[in-house]
């Protein structure tokens, strides 16, 4: 054995036995099925405890099934196989690998000598050499395990600490992210003034024929919970027929009329979910794990990013998928519109998704059929069929974005007699038509007339992106609640979210302060960055005491007497207990977490305190 291998989840196990094998590496791989460490299953009791000056004491208990399989491997290992932690580049993949780190020096301190950490952005024979390269020119790259699981290890006690104390206030299943969603939908509608935009709440598009022949102009309206009545009543007449009248290319007499570039950018895990729920009626958890189930089988980067940028070296291996895809103009001319660094900057550290198909035949001709083909008959719950699709939309998202994208534009001439009113003429001659230029691509996005209204959870996964609450891995499985929960709701086709009545009972139970969604983004973002005066080479309790302080103290008077009455109840065994319908909540319920997305449910363990 020259490798002894930890990776997260069992679903990824085939892919790296392959990629081993590639590398001419003969290994053992150890999936930890998630999480190796955890708090209690229930939110109560809460597990916590911040004493004055101390620093937080916490409840985490390992997993001894799991335990016991790392121990045994590495008791069994080739005394000169080279021991690779290769857990995901995020919050929880750190603090997995920094609890493995601390097993394998409890068996033997010598074995640290033997350790890597990596972190692969795709799960490809590329994409690991060169990671291995990189932690190996590092000597290991394991002086900042510790660092680089505050992080997640403060979010985890923090959005535990914030479900406990708001599930009980609101007597239901609420955290930190659903408070600040709930929060979202009020502002968007009544104090638009305190998010920083509107989630697109659908559009409508229009088909016109050139008058100068070839292919028709289209103009497109992003609908953000007002839907123009002239403009709506034109797309529902002429649903999935050409407008009357003409677009004629714009001319000028100097110079020629420059074209406009369409903005196509890479996806990222929410565009990802938005246009899949949006245009093929797939959830948003479902989406979610075909993006994580193509991600483990390597056919696609990492799928949880909120990135929309790419280096030049997954461009020109997209460029190489492109050209036998027979897409000429797609090439390394655009990636500079989407550079990106490998500078770790937090939560946007991760590029674009981008597909990753293997160079073999049958790969490339099943990759090119998928990506030519129309999208028809898709059951939106066949797991294997939505896969494909994540494949496709990610694949042919990045295409675009790396190719020229010009796009003529034109000016409306309704026909004379038409049955447009003067209200509808105006409107129409108001908007931006265009049409492309140069290669046509072998598929189209619905670009026929139409009005069409986007599902409550693809909005939701909008707003969140704009409100930068909850993170890309946690957009899919929180739209999804809310959208179950009836918390929320669309009062009228294309109109903005609003909480619904039970949403609006749950706000009033809470304290006020936690409903702006910059209370959110505050805490998600002090989580994420060590703060001024944290000591660097603390224990990492110190270290998250130290963050958690920073946020406590950014919060209003009365969320922080909540979440310190909730300390003192657990500790004194005293207070208000928990209702029937809150003591049953869980973690998920309140913080739902697809980090640890495996293929089998982990194991449960009774954890008392």
């Amino acid at each position: 054995m020259q490798a002894l291998i930890f990776i997260e989840a069992f679903g990824k196990v085939p892919a790296w036995s392959r990629i081993s094998h590639a590398l001419g590496m003969k290994s053992e791989i150890i999936a930890t099925s998630g999480h190796l460490c955890r708090y209690p299953d229930s939110l109560y009791p809460l597990g916590i405890k911040v004493a004055k000056g101390q620093a937080i004491d916490v409840t985490r208990v390992v997993r001894p099934e799991i335990d016991r399989r790392i121990r045994n491997a590495l008791r069994a290992r080739d005394p000169e196989a080279e021991i690779i932690i290769a857990t995901d580049d995020d919050p929880e993949g750190d603090v997995i690998a920094l609890d493995v780190m601390r097993v394998i020096v409890d068996v033997d301190p010598i074995l640290i000598d033997s350790c890597i950490r990596i972190r692969p952005g795709a799960i490809t024979k590329e994409g690991i050499e060169v990671a291995i390269a990189k932690a190996r020119a590092k000597e290991g790259g394991i002086d900042d395990l510790v660092s680089r699981a505050v992080s997640g290890r403060t979010r985890a006690l923090t959005d535990r600490w914030m479900g406990a104390t708001l599930s009980r206030l609101a007597n239901a299943g609420c955290g930190r992210v659903r408070a600040g969603i709930l929060g979202a939908a009020l502002c968007w509608r009544k104090s638009p003034e305190l998010v920083r935009d509107l989630p697109e709440t659908g559009e409508m598009t229009f088909q016109c024929r050139s008058g100068a022949g070839g292919l028709p102009f289209t103009a497109q309206v992003s609908l953000k919970g007002t839907v123009p009545e002239a403009l709506a009543s034109v797309a529902r007449r002429y649903a999935g027929k050409l407008i009357p009248g003409q677009v004629n290319p714009m001319k000028s007499v100097g110079a020629a009329v420059a074209p406009r570039l369409s903005n196509v950018t890479p996806f990222n895990t929410g565009d990802a979910l938005a246009y899949a729920s949006r245009f093929h009626g797939v959830g948003t958890r479902a989406a979610m794990a075909g993006l994580q189930s193509a991600y483990m089988k390597g056919r696609i980067s990492y799928p949880r990013t909120d990135n929309r940028t790419i280096s030049q070296a997954s461009a020109a291996h997209v460029i190489q998928a492109a050209r036998i895809c027979g897409l000429r103009d797609v090439d390394m001319r655009h990636a500079a519109k989407h550079a990106h660094t490998d500078e770790n900057d937090g939560i946007t550290a991760h590029e674009g998704i981008y597909p990753t198909p293997r160079m073999t035949k049958d790969d490339m001709d099943r990759f090119r059929n998928l990506v030519k083909r129309p999208i028809k008959d898709l059951d939106p719950k066949d797991p294997a069929q939505v896969e494909d699709l994540m494949v496709t939309l990610v694949a042919r998202r990045i295409f675009e974005a790396l190719r020229d994208g010009e796009m003529a534009p034109g000016i409306f001439h309704p026909r004379e007699d038409s049955d447009l009113t003067e209200a509808e003429r105006e409107a129409l001659s108001d908007l931006e038509w265009t049409r492309p230029l140069g290669q046509s691509l072998p598929w189209g996005r619905a670009q026929a007339t139409a009005l069409r209204i986007w599902p409550l959870a693809s909005v939701l996964v909008d707003g969140m992106m704009i409100e930068q609450i909850g993170r890309p891995s946690t957009w899919a499985s929180h739209a999804d609640q809310v959208e179950q929960s009836g918390q929320i709701i669309i009062p009228t086709p294309g109109a903005l979210p609003e909480p619904s009545p039970q949403g609006i009972r749950i706000l009033k139970a809470l304290p006020r302060g936690i409903w702006n969604p910059e209370t959110c983004r505050m805490i998600e973002h002090t989580m994420s960055i060590a703060a001024a005066d944290e000591d660097l080479g603390a224990e990492i309790t110190h270290r998250m005491r130290s963050r958690v302080d920073v946020w406590f103290s950014g919060i209003s008077r009365e969320v922080r007497n909540a979440l310190v009455e909730m300390l003192k109840s657990e500790s004194e065994s005293a207070g208000r207990a928990p209702s029937k319908a809150a003591e049953g909540i869980r973690p998920v319920d309140v913080d739902p977490d697809l980090d640890a997305f495996a293929d089998e449910e982990p194991e449960t363990v009774d954890m008392a305190l």
